[in-house]
């Protein structure tokens, strides 16, 4: 029979949260320090085209600044110059040449099955296989790349234009277009999405949505 006394009290410590250079005690106050910037920011943030309709506590609210904001992102230009420096750490660890270019086109062919885990795992109608997009990214790109997502819905909004027109069968070629896009911006998230888009140090480039 054990007593209490015979064993010692072990208190987790939080560690510190890094993040654009700040440090913080948790990730609790890395938020409330920045959802209050956004806050001061939003008058500015308003003029932009396109901004959201919404009160300015929800928007906050809904917000995980710098990470991630339900308005145009303030920390975007922050976030390219971390990552300008740590492309010089991965040159000095050898994962990036200063002089890279791809001088032949990638012209195997590709063919990817549906069965993969991760394809499996999420139920959009035009994924693409990551092990196929995956081929590009190595050959075209190097460890702390960033890649943007081209697609930008035009290929959905022409398929329900050619659609409503009478065109039928288009979605198949417009929709498949839209898949390589779409398909190719997940896969330059590379470590994922759990916080900021950033590149990876083992060979994924990164992704700013």
């Amino acid at each position: 029979m054990f007593l209490d006394d015979e064993f010692e009290e072990t208190k987790i410590v939080p560690d510190k949260v890094v993040c654009l250079g700040m440090e913080f005690p948790s990730e609790d106050a890395r938020r409330e320090y920045f959802r209050a910037e956004l806050r001061k920011k939003l008058p500015e943030l308003k003029q932009i085209e396109g901004f959201p309709i919404g009160e300015d506590d929800d928007i906050i609210n809904l917000s995980d600044p710098p990470y991630y904001t339900a308005c145009p992102n303030p920390w975007l230009n922050d976030f390219i110059e971390e990552w300008e420096k740590e492309k010089v750490e991965l040159e000095k660890e050898g994962k990036r040449k200063a002089n890279f270019e791809v001088k032949t086109p990638y012209t195997a062919d590709v063919s990817e099955g549906k069965n993969n885990p991760i394809y499996m795992a999420h139920a959009y109608h035009t994924k693409v296989p990551h092990p196929a997009i995956m081929r590009y990214i190595l050959h075209y790109t190097q460890p702390g790349d960033m890649g943007g997502e081209g697609g930008g819905g035009k290929e959905k909004e022409k398929h329900e234009n050619d659609t409503s027109r009478g065109g039928g069968s288009g979605r198949g070629g417009e929709e498949k277009a839209g898949e390589g896009s779409g398909g190719e911006s997940q896969e330059r998230e590379g470590a994922g999405k759990g916080k900021a888009p950033g590149p990876s140090r083992d060979g994924g480039p990164a992704c700013m949505d």
